[in-house]
């Protein structure tokens, strides 16, 4: 029996003895795990959590006037390579050399060789997800899914590719602070990518995805997501042509009169549509970009554009008239220093039509201190009455108020804008009232919001004033414009083709630091509509600090104003139609030679009945007689000078060439005179020059 016992304790104790050894070998793994392996686990399982991750929308487009991409979102990829995927490593070894001659050649940055040699480590290392290149276009992807290993099936060559979008600006610096920027979905709220942000941003949608080991993701599955809702596109009111011709007749301008900063503004008359909307600022090498828009937030005084709103206010009150006598030359208001003219002589006594007209300063102070000298607040009210010393309310941030200072002691100065802070496109918009019968309309850069190419929203023309001042003021202030141009300080602007009426400016530059103007720096501006006679746009054009010695309006900004309104006018057959009726006498466009074919359509298309002779051959020339044009056969015979008078430039220039001239120009426009008469026989080395005009 105790025999018996002795083997049931030592059995028993060999339990106890194993259980022991057992839980020790426990506690030694959980004291491992817990303060030695702990945090490698730890990484494992954050790597195989499951969670939601974002599928981001694709953000909308912004287009232009016809639907041209200004900003979209484009498909870019980014390549990953399992390097398990392949399971024999001589089909890898065979194919890997090709592979790596052939990414060199797509990535020129990085030669085959280390190509090569990191696939080989990443392979011998058994990593999952290896990055090849972030951020490829679709171009290159295609040429990629053509390569050894990278072009075979997912599951048998490896190549994982990921898809995003990048936003890509096509027409680059058009326009491009008013447009705005987004770049990896920060747009900083500027221009129109921060205005409509959440419009083109879309929501986001959602999709359970299971992180692995190797740090690679997988959908969990299919029922767990929240499709993404893709931004929607916004149809601007900008027409890159137009854009194009005022930003590049801006950029010749500052270059050439190296000035600090610049922006031109088209608009159309009826609706506030910006047609074109260029800034431009120098830069410390001289060049020039759109680092700040000018146009909305550069708020300065006006100078004298503000006169525009000084007459009317006058004209308004109904004791005097265009025809009033004022004085002009230099002037003392209530005791201060005296307001000078330009022109320190003045031109003596003259009505406030000529006064407006030569941009006298005297004579507009002058008529503005006899019709509110004694009740000042009143010129502040009819100034209220027009509504111009509030902000036009534009959806693109960055609008300041118009600011007026205290009318008690700056009547004088007022009158003639100082003491007057407008940005450029708030003085747009009341010239802009004047060309569009009295109504004030608020601009507008956004006409439509589409949604899968479908409009979903229309932005109609918004009323800020029906009326700004009577149809009486109305028509001498547009008659006041006009004499600007034909008799006045913008001569230069006149032209037999089209009317336009407008006003110059030229505004000392206020340094805010200082408190005080600057000496001899000007901003020069001019402001104006066209056709005058039935006024479809007006633009703005504001130099600021040139500094080749010419500051004026009329000689700096209203060249500028003249290239857009030319190039407007040129490429816009019905503006063209409504000139020619409203033209006195017969209208004829004024190149009246050139190929036949182009003349036929030119005046087909404004009207014309044609007739031509029988047998014309290439090249034409074109006279009228009222409502018909006949085309007659310009014959051109090897070795003698043709009659090119009548001819646009670029005809002339590829008859005369090819005939073996050398060809110089002197002026723009169409060819008045040939320096070598027509029927002359051409010698070598011969060189006729062409004088250019209207």
């Amino acid at each position: 029996m105790d025999e018996r016992k002795q083997q049931i304790l030592k059995r028993m104790y060999l339990v106890y003895v194993t259980l022991f050894i057992f839980g020790i070998v426990i506690l030694s793994q959980v004291i491992k795990i817990q303060f030695y392996e702990g945090k490698k686990w730890k990484e494992i399982a954050q790597k195989q959590t499951i969670h939601y991750d974002t599928i981001f929308a694709v953000r909308g487009n912004i287009c232009s006037d016809d639907g041209t991409f200004i900003a979209t979102s484009i498909p870019v990829f980014d390549l990953y390579w399992d390097s398990q995927v392949i399971k024999q490593d001589s089909i890898f070894k065979n194919h890997i050399a090709a592979l790596a001659d052939s990414l060199s050649l797509v990535f020129p940055e990085k030669p085959a060789k280390w190509y090569k040699n990191e696939l080989k480590q990443a392979r011998k290392n058994g990593k999952r997800n290896v990055l090849i290149k972030r951020k490829i276009n679709y171009s290159q992807l295609k040429r990629i899914k053509s390569f050894p290993i990278f072009g075979w099936n997912k599951n048998v060559g490896g190549l994982i590719v990921y898809q995003n979008t990048m936003r890509d600006y096509p027409f680059k610096t058009l326009a491009y602070r008013t447009i705005g920027w987004d770049k990896d979905g920060v747009n900083n709220d500027v221009g129109l990518e921060g205005a409509y942000s959440k419009i083109l941003s879309g929501e986001n949608g959602k999709r359970l995805v299971e992180r692995m080991a190797d740090a690679s993701y997988r959908p969990v599955n299919g029922t767990n997501q929240i499709e993404a809702q893709n931004g929607k596109d916004i149809i601007t009111t900008i027409n890159i042509n137009f854009q194009d011709v005022a930003q590049n007749a801006l950029l010749a301008c500052l270059d050439t009169n190296q000035a600090d900063w610049g922006c031109a503004i088209l608009m159309e008359v009826q609706t506030g549509y910006i047609k074109a909307i260029a800034n431009l600022s120098k830069n410390n090498d001289g060049s020039y970009t759109d680092k700040f828009n000018y146009a909305i937030g550069g708020r300065a005084d006006p100078g004298s554009t503000f006169k525009l709103a000084s007459v009317i206010a006058v004209l308004e009150d109904g004791r005097f008239d265009t025809n009033t006598i004022v004085n002009t030359g230099i002037k003392s208001f209530d005791g201060k220093s005296p307001v000078v003219d330009s022109h320190e002589s003045g031109y003596g006594n003259v009505s406030v039509a000529r006064a407006f007209e030569l941009s006298s300063n005297v004579g507009i102070a002058d008529i503005v201190y006899k019709a509110f000298g004694s009740n000042r607040q009143k010129f502040s009210q009819q100034l209220s009455k027009m509504r111009i010393d509030k902000p036009l309310g534009i959806e693109i941030s960055g609008e300041p108020s118009p600011h007026f200072v205290e009318v008690k002691n700056n009547l004088d100065r007022m009158a003639y804008g100082y003491g007057v802070e407008m940005t450029p496109l708030q003085v747009l918009t009341m010239y802009n009232a004047v060309a569009n019968n009295g109504v004030m309309v608020k601009p507008m850069f956004v006409k439509e919001i589409e949604a899968s190419g479908k409009t979903e929203k229309i932005f109609l023309p918004t009323v800020l004033n029906p009326a700004i001042c009577s149809p009486s003021t109305l028509k001498k202030v547009r008659r006041l414009m006009e004499g600007v141009v034909t008799k006045g300080t913008a001569k230069n602007l006149k032209n037999s083709i089209y009317k336009i009426a407008g006003k110059t400016g030229t505004a000392k530059i206020f340094n805010s630091a200082g408190k005080n103007y600057e000496v001899d720096a000007y901003n020069a501006s001019f402001v104006g509509y066209f056709p005058a006679d039935d006024p479809k746009y007006t633009c703005i054009v504001v130099i600021s600090n040139p500094k080749k010695g010419r500051y004026y309006g009329a000689s700096i900004s209203a060249p500028v104003f003249k290239e857009i309104a030319d190039r407007v006018y040129a490429s816009n057959i019905k503006i063209q139609q409504t000139t020619t009726k409203t033209l006195s006498g017969n209208y004829f466009p004024p190149a009246s030679a050139g190929k036949s074919q182009d003349l036929e359509t030119i005046y087909k298309t404004i009207g014309y009945k044609i007739i031509k002779e029988p047998a014309l051959s290439v090249w034409a020339s074109a006279s009228s007689n009222r409502n018909f044009i006949t085309l007659t056969d310009k014959r051109i015979t090897k070795g003698i000078v043709p009659d090119v008078t009548g001819m646009g430039i670029k005809d002339a220039l590829y008859l005369l060439e090819n005939l073996g001239l050398k060809v110089k120009i002197k002026g723009r426009g169409v060819v008045k005179n040939q320096s070598v008469v027509a029927g002359s026989r051409i010698e070598k080395g011969n060189v006729i020059t062409l004088d250019l005009g209207t």
